[in-house]
């Protein structure tokens, strides 16, 4: 399983990222014949690769608070978790990389660019939308991949446009920085309780985390 981490102060808000279902290190994705018999191997088959959320060792929630962040320890509310990716690829066990084909599903991918979305307007999330998305689904060639790679933000050719007229994903309003005419490659957004067992207040600090201001793209890893 591939993981990518976000860090935030001591405790991490987490991304645990599976290729095909597998959770083993590496996976093989190998085609299947509609009809149930053997097949030569195709050009390419389709992959879906999942994405889950978390604080620490907890699933990410909108409707809860946690406990312990930060090198001062301070409960947090969540407000906003999602980004945007781009370049996906998966590395084949000889170490080289094949990009994935996204599926253009008109919502979440465009070309080569996905949304994942954490957040689903509930909870103290008030400035979303109710569908989440967690996934990338396209085709690759048919091989052993043992990982994974993707590029942070939106790349330089979509990132300054219209947002208003642009195409889903890139038509959200929350996701874009309209003094700079470019994306928010990143939103983590959070919420201070003040006092962790009466709950939120209204005067707890809003924390914000929104890469993509006056920058084209973030360097790209494995």
């Amino acid at each position: 399983m591939i993981r990518s981490v976000v860090a935030l102060a001591k405790r991490s808000l987490a991304l645990f990222v599976a290729v095909a279902g597998c959770s083993s290190s590496e996976s093989t994705v190998s085609p299947t014949p509609a009809d149930g018999g053997t097949t030569d191997a195709p050009s390419s088959t389709s992959v879906t690769i999942a994405f889950v959320a978390q604080v620490g060792e907890v699933p990410f929630r909108c409707s809860q608070t946690y406990p312990g962040l930060g090198t001062v320890p301070t409960t947090i509310a969540p407000l906003d978790f999602r980004f945007y990716v781009y370049d996906v690829r998966l590395i084949r066990a000889d170490g080289t990389d094949v990009p994935v084909s996204l599926q253009q599903d008109g919502k979440w991918q465009y070309e080569n660019l996905v949304l994942l979305d954490f957040e689903d307007n509930s909870g103290t999330c008030l400035t979303g939308t109710a569908e989440t998305n967690a996934k990338v689904v396209g085709s690759v060639p048919a091989a052993t991949y043992k990982g994974l790679k993707f590029g942070l933000g939106v790349p330089f050719a979509l990132n300054h446009q219209n947002q208003a007229t642009a195409p889903s994903p890139l038509n959200l309003s929350a996701l874009f920085w309209s003094w700079q005419s470019g994306y928010k490659f990143l939103r983590i957004d959070g919420k201070k309780a003040l006092d962790a067992d009466a709950g939120l207040s209204d005067a707890g600090a809003t924390i914000r985390y929104r890469p993509g201001a006056g920058r084209d793209s973030c360097p790209r890893g494995p």
